[in-house]
């Protein structure tokens, strides 16, 4: 496929505080929750190495697909949250379906919409170029990927589920649970993808996924869900993988230290053993034969934070969610 951002285009300033929950890159503004926030139903900011990452580098595939179609490209955005992937790419020419199964991130979302001066649709026979947008509070499952009218209508879905490393007795916000290792949700979501895309579609997302003897977990359960039929481009967001063990002890640190900190450590000694976390970007085209490339440098966008170390922040984000 080979269609990702080349490392010689330049990270444009953005600004992205989880604390302060504001964000504004390209043209786009966003409001959420503070990721301090302790409230259940509290809506994810957005994060300069997940969103926009993931926006920026998914650019050329989307002007790939707008130029494939004669109609404005239909996108389904899976957990939309504050609405940022469904108005980046309405920005960017494109009619959206959002759903989420927060009734409140469907609020916010829609505030963020008249933020960026677009408007939302009734319904989603009503997607039009003045209103290109619909929210609908769903759960993304069997009966969503059953309904006629969305039967291979896509021709991209947004997939970017909770992948929170979560101890079993611990309840984070409602956008972070997702398993001992962080892979329930990807797993429970990623098979009913197929039967949404056209032939030639893209699921597009980011995903924190194990690795295992160097083998990124997505991959196989990718191939499973396409039953082979599909092309698999990713790229490692940060770098270097961080080992397991390192990451849930300092994201844990605070229940280390407390009463939980038996069930705690034996959580930890469960899920590490001897793997890795990698934070991933990833594009799968279904199609008629399989493959996977990881994207060289030259094929990706990089963080213009060069001196940040990426896996400190995202273990801060994380340690947030969990305390």
């Amino acid at each position: 496929m080979s269609n990702c951002q080349n490392k010689t285009d330049s990270w444009e300033p953005c600004y992205a505080s989880p604390e302060k929950g504001i964000a504004f890159f390209d043209g786009v503004v966003i409001e959420s929750d503070p990721i301090t926030d302790p409230r259940y139903d509290r809506v994810l900011p957005v994060l300069e190495e997940e969103q926009i990452f993931m926006c920026r580098q998914m650019l050329p595939v989307l002007e790939k697909v707008k130029k494939g179609t004669s109609n404005r490209p239909l996108v389904l955005d899976v957990g939309t949250g504050s609405g940022v992937f469904a108005i980046w790419v309405a920005k960017h020419g494109c009619h959206v379906v959002a759903i989420d199964i927060n009734p409140r991130a469907i609020r916010l979302a829609k505030q963020n919409v008249r933020k960026n001066n677009l408007h939302c649709a009734d319904s989603v026979r009503e997607l039009s170029d003045n209103a290109p947008i619909v929210f609908l509070e769903e759960k993304f499952g069997a009966d969503f990927a059953n309904k006629l009218d969305f039967k291979e209508k896509f021709d991209i879905v947004f997939l970017a589920p909770p992948y929170n490393p979560t101890c079993p007795g611990i309840i984070p916000a409602l956008h972070a649970e997702a398993g001992e290792d962080g892979q329930r949700c990807f797993d429970e979501q990623i098979k009913y993808v197929p039967a949404l895309l056209i032939d030639g579609g893209y699921c597009i997302g980011n995903q924190m996924t194990m690795v295992f003897d160097k083998n990124i977990a997505v991959r196989d359960i990718i191939r499973k869900a396409f039953n082979g039929r599909c092309e698999i481009e990713y790229t490692r967001i940060i770098e270097n993988d961080k080992p397991v063990r390192k990451f849930l002890e300092r994201q844990y640190k605070t229940h280390l230290d407390s009463s939980n900190q038996k069930v705690v450590e034996d959580y930890i000694d469960r899920v590490s053993g001897k793997n890795n976390f990698s934070l991933i970007y990833y594009q799968i085209k279904k199609n008629s034969e399989f493959k996977c490339e990881e994207l060289s440098y030259e094929n990706k966008v990089f963080l213009g934070m060069d001196k940040c170390d990426w896996w400190d922040k995202r273990i801060w984000l994380h340690k947030q969610i969990v305390d």
